[in-house]
């Protein structure tokens, strides 16, 4: 635990539930829309909406994917302790920490850094970094922080625990979800831009929370 907490047990529980459940929701959705993107590249989705819908997922992904990493790693990896920061040393030990938590991967390392200088501060590596210094490997990416979350949540004490974010790293569902997204033709009535639609039923009541 950090020295002083403004966050008492019943606080720490509810954060896992409201805030650490919806980061992890958030880093599979915005992973499945690009996904989506990149599958068909080749029908050319195209235009000024589709392309700002696009860059947006990959900079949420990339948001939800540094948040992640701070949570698990701030502390343990980086040596930083900033007082208003929620971390995994708030609700297990050290010692559980060290012994259960897979080390940081240098993707994951990686995508911490392009975060920081690509999408949350005007730095000038938005200009200097190369081509593959600014890809993003997402499908990548989110396996690598899933397996690092399993290997640690489920050692939270269980009164602190939250069914909502055991649901959300659960195995049981698909790393990214079956989203298609269908060009409309110019002649469209609805004009030219994209549809989206789903390869599975979603039910907020079963995973997602507003």
């Amino acid at each position: 635990m950090k020295g002083e907490h403004t966050l008492d047990e019943v606080k720490l529980q509810a954060y896992l539930d409201r805030h650490l459940a919806r980061e992890v929701e958030m880093l599979r959705w915005t992973g499945s829309f690009l996904k989506a993107f990149t599958t068909l590249s080749s029908e050319k989705i195209s235009g000024e909406i589709s392309e700002a819908f696009q860059q947006s997922s990959l900079e949420s992904f990339a948001s939800h994917a540094r948040n992640l990493i701070d949570f698990l790693y701030l502390k343990n990896h980086y040596r930083k302790d900033r007082p208003t920061d929620v971390v995994i040393e708030d609700f297990v030990s050290k010692d559980v920490v060290d012994q259960h938590l897979i080390p940081i991967t240098e993707m994951l390392l990686d995508a911490r850094i392009k975060a920081n200088k690509l999408v949350a501060h005007l730095a000038v590596e938005r200009e200097t970094f190369g081509f593959y210094q600014r890809a993003w490997m997402y499908s990548q990416i989110a396996p690598q922080i899933f397996e690092a979350l399993k290997s640690i949540v489920y050692k939270i004490p269980d009164n602190l625990q939250s069914d909502r974010l055991t649901s959300a790293i659960s195995d049981s569902l698909p790393l990214f979800f079956d989203i298609r997204l269908r060009q409309h033709s110019e002649n469209d009535e609805r004009g030219p831009g994209f549809a989206m639609e789903f390869g599975m039923w979603y039910r907020p009541d079963e995973y997602g929370h507003a």
